[in-house]
């Protein structure tokens, strides 16, 4: 499961709420969901829109998003 995904599910979100919430489009999650893009790969300005949508602050956000990225890739 990618990054996005597990932290919707610990949201207790959908990829489709945090698009409306974040203003960004739910196209992007859905690409970065469907190519399993690494969280290197994301834009900023996507991470920042997320963070402030989710109440984060960036560093944890990233944080979050990268320990799922580790997790999932050692299964």
């Amino acid at each position: 499961m990618h990054p996005i995904e597990l932290l919707c599910k610990e949201k207790g979100i959908t990829r489709y709420a945090l698009s409306k919430k974040s203003g960004v489009r739910e196209s992007v999650f859905s690409n970065l969901v469907q190519k399993n893009s690494p969280i290197e790969n994301m834009k900023l300005g996507t991470l920042l829109k997320m963070a402030a949508a989710l109440e984060l602050p960036i560093g944890d956000l990233i944080e979050k998003l990268l320990k799922y990225e580790k997790t999932a890739s050692s299964k």
